[in-house]
């Protein structure tokens, strides 16, 4: 319960400094640890841990296809928003961003946020 306290902190953290619509924590196996979404609550956190496990497992499989090297993160952005995915060791970070967001911003405080979660985790 301390970890999963931990990493709500971290998720809130990211949200605050961002301006970002949510974001979840995820095993790369797609089971839940941790989500926030402050504008739909109706979003349910086993689905965006299976989404999200889906489309990390994809993404690998199109990364060795093309022999880039390891999995670091992927992009789906649509007409009103955006959704990245970050492979942490075995966790995953889903960010459902707006499509206007700095993208710099936005990338500092991923990383920012991935540093936390791997330091909780050492």
């Amino acid at each position: 319960m301390v970890i999963e306290n931990n990493y709500e902190a971290i998720l809130q953290k990211l949200i605050d400094q961002t301006k970002i619509y949510g974001a979840s924590l995820n095993t790369i196996d797609g089971l839940p640890i941790i989500s926030i979404f402050k504008n739909n609550k109706s979003i349910e956190d086993a689905f965006v841990s299976a989404i999200s496990s889906a489309m990390t497992m994809h993404s690998e499989k199109v990364m060795s296809e093309f022999e880039c090297g390891n999995l670091d993160n992927c992009k789906i952005q649509g007409e009103n928003g955006q959704v990245l995915i970050f492979k942490i060791n075995s966790l995953i970070l889903l960010v459902l961003a707006p499509k206007s967001i700095s993208q710099g911003i936005l990338h500092l405080g991923v990383k920012s946020c991935i540093r936390e979660i791997k330091k909780l985790n050492s």
